[in-house]
């Protein structure tokens, strides 16, 4: 109720008192129809506030703008429907002022978590923890709009039951109310008067507390009359201020921290500026200490920078060369190939190596040009960077170096030639060393062939007396004879043979040949009282590629150094048997054909093993010349590409040469 109200009531009361009795049947229908309006007031607050929580909550699970108007508009009935309502009872005003603040305050929230959920970016709208925390503060707000209804329905039924009550006890009332009419008015006029007064005081104490600085105090009242509504204002004029200032001090801290972050940047751009000037300074100087000529350059050829070696070679000054092109300094050769060279680095987009020919004050001078790209922050390439090293010294340094192999290599096969010669004939002077031996055995060879064709002569002369000679006589004289010449021929061929060096290599069987050698100077070691065998399975590769005449020398020479062992060893154990083992076998893999020669004749001292293949090297003193291991050696690794070695084995030593087996026969 108004003060202007309070106040006619006060002054009519007198008059009222006096009109009341007549009054009272057309008050009776007058206050029947105010209770129906306000029941039906209730009613429609009670529709309006259930449908204002349907909408709100739907607008905020949803997002959605037109629900907004809605409810919006749902608010301005509320209120309007409210302001309409007045109660006399302290209970209804009671539950009415609360359905309205707390009708303003859900309105309040509903808002500010709308706008709050509208601000949020789309990827967040949609994951589990936006949605839990929407649906939670949903329900949270639909309980509190629940808790509204509640009361608007208390307050339908209290306004039920009291329009029933009324009109129960109306009648009552009118025939009591003459009586006690006049203390009521007096009663009434006081009451309001004290709570004009009353509601003036609070109004004016939180006038003053606001006014001291206070914003955070709230003006207590109770009344929805003009002095409410100015507590009304002022406090929403208080809550406006707050945030007003709450927004200016958050403002004002924003404020401060742009400017604080702001200084901080200034100042790291400025140690970062220092920074980049003294590294640059550094690359300057590292560039001008380099003998190398260094450039740089943008992406159409113009120069960015050079170091000091390019300004003294080219006479220019790296201030004046900014901007200028190859064009600009060098001839259009010179320029023209440049240019193609960069924009290759460019096109290939990686590190490239160049022979560039420049021009020089002496001359033409032939460079080695590393260039490269150089990137910006977005990884565009926006120069090629040049590193350039003057090799014309070098070059002259190679084309002579170059002629001195062609002649070093003429020197080398000359060398070769003539060394070779050398050793053809060193093996010839080893065979030759032992000619008089192989005389002696040949007329060994011969002393049979020539004892048969003596008998067969003799013969010939008895028969002749004795008148047996005939035609089968004859015959058989020739045929026994002429055997006998072949035999004879045949040894001189074989020695004669053996004493011819081999021209080129060709395939031999190496059991083959070492058993036409054995044929030759067996009889050589029989005298000795040395026994000689060959051992070889049937499935050993045995056919290698080399020179046959050669070999039979190398294997001579190790026979003779087992023979000479063997024969010094007898002049200390008499019954000593000599015995020389010749084992031929292959590899693991079958690749090479593995020939050993080992004897009982006690081995070779360890003071002098590994020198018996130097040449001129020998323990025979006079005897032995020192050529004949070295010679075997040089035949078997350098000529024939085969492996010599020796071994101190149980009684003796050991020899064994490995050559590679033919390819056709290993495979």
């Amino acid at each position: 109720m108004t003060i202007k109200s309070k106040l006619w009531i006060i002054v009519l009361l007198p008059f009222i008192s006096v009109v009341t009795v007549g009054t009272l049947v057309i008050l009776d229908s007058y206050y029947d129809e105010i209770a129906v309006n306000q029941k039906y007031a209730v009613i429609d607050l009670l529709k309006k506030t259930f449908e204002t929580s349907i909408i709100a909550n739907e607008m905020l699970l949803r997002c959605d703008k037109n629900k907004l108007q809605r409810l919006e508009s749902l608010n301005s009935m509320i209120t309007q429907i409210i302001s309409r309502l007045h109660f006399k009872e302290y209970q209804q005003q009671e539950l009415l002022r609360e359905i309205a603040v707390q009708h303003k305050e859900l309105i309040n929230l509903y808002l500010i978590y709308y706008n709050l959920f509208l601000s949020q970016n789309m990827t967040d709208m949609f994951s589990p923890e936006y949605i839990n925390k929407k649906n939670i503060i949903a329900n949270h707000l639909l309980l509190k709009a629940h808790t509204i209804v509640t009361k608007a329905i208390f307050l339908r039924e209290i306004v039920e039951s009291k329009q029933i009550e009324l009109q129960r006890r109306f009648h009552v009332f009118i025939v009591s109310v003459t009586g006690a009419f006049v203390i009521i008015i007096l009663f009434v006029s006081v009451k309001l008067g004290k709570n004009i007064l009353r509601g003036l005081k609070r109004l004016q104490e939180g006038i003053e507390i606001i006014s001291s600085g206070n914003l955070q105090y709230i003006i207590p009242h109770k009344s929805t009359d003009e002095i409410g509504v100015v507590a009304d204002y002022f406090n929403t004029m208080t809550v406006k201020l707050r945030e007003i200032y709450l927004s200016l001090e958050k403002e004002i801290l924003r404020r401060k921290l742009m400017e604080e972050n702001l200084n901080t940047e200034i100042s790291t751009r400025i140690k970062i500026e220092i920074k980049l000037k003294e590294v640059s300074n550094q690359l300057q100087s590292i560039m001008d200490s380099s003998t190398a000529v260094i450039f740089l350059k943008d992406i159409q050829g113009r120069y960015i920078l050079i170091n000091s070696r390019y300004e003294t070679l080219f006479h220019i000054n790296r201030h004046d060369v900014i901007s200028k092109t190859d064009h600009d300094i060098f001839p259009k050769e010179a320029a023209d190939s440049f240019r193609a060279n960069d924009i290759d680095v460019i096109e290939k987009n990686m590190s490239l190596q160049y022979e560039e020919i420049v021009p020089h004050d002496d001359g033409m001078h032939t460079y080695i040009s590393i260039k490269f790209p150089l990137y910006d922050v977005k990884g565009q390439i926006y120069a090629v960077c040049g590193i350039a090293t003057d090799i014309t010294q070098r070059k002259r340094m190679e084309e002579e170096l170059k002629n001195l192999n062609i002649n070093l290599e003429t020197m080398v096969e000359a060398e070769t030639k003539k060394r070779h010669k050398h050793e053809q004939m060193l093996i010839q002077q080893s065979k030759m060393a032992s000619m008089g031996e192989m005389i002696g055995l040949i007329a060994h060879q011969w002393k049979q062939p020539i004892n048969a064709v003596g008998l067969v002569i003799q013969d010939l002369k008895d028969s002749y007396t004795h008148g047996e000679i005939n035609g089968k006589f004859i015959d058989d004289v020739v045929g026994s004879t002429m055997q006998q010449i072949d035999f004879m021929a045949k040894t001189i061929d074989d020695f004669k043979n053996f004493f011819i060096p081999s021209k080129k290599k060709v395939l031999f069987d190496v059991k083959t040949t070492i058993d036409e050698l054995l044929s030759m100077f067996k009889h050589v070691f029989s005298k000795s009282n040395i026994d000689i065998s060959v051992k070889a399975d049937h499935n050993v590769l045995m056919l290698t590629e080399g020179y046959p005449n050669e070999f039979k020398q190398v294997v001579l020479n190790m026979l003779n150094n087992s023979k000479d062992a063997i024969v010094s060893k007898k002049i200390k154990d008499s019954d000593l048997k000599g015995s020389i083992l010749i084992n031929i076998d292959n590899s693991e893999d079958k690749s090479r054909v593995i020939v050993s020669i080992r004897d009982n004749g006690g081995g070779i001292p360890d003071d002098v093993v590994g020198r018996i293949f130097e040449p001129y090297f020998t323990t025979k003193e006079q005897e032995g010349t020192g050529i004949g291991l070295y010679m075997s050696k040089t035949i078997i690794e350098t000529n024939m590409g085969g492996s010599l070695m020796v071994y101190n084995v149980d009684g003796g030593a050991e020899f064994m040469i490995s050559l590679d087996v033919h390819k056709s026969e290993s495979v």
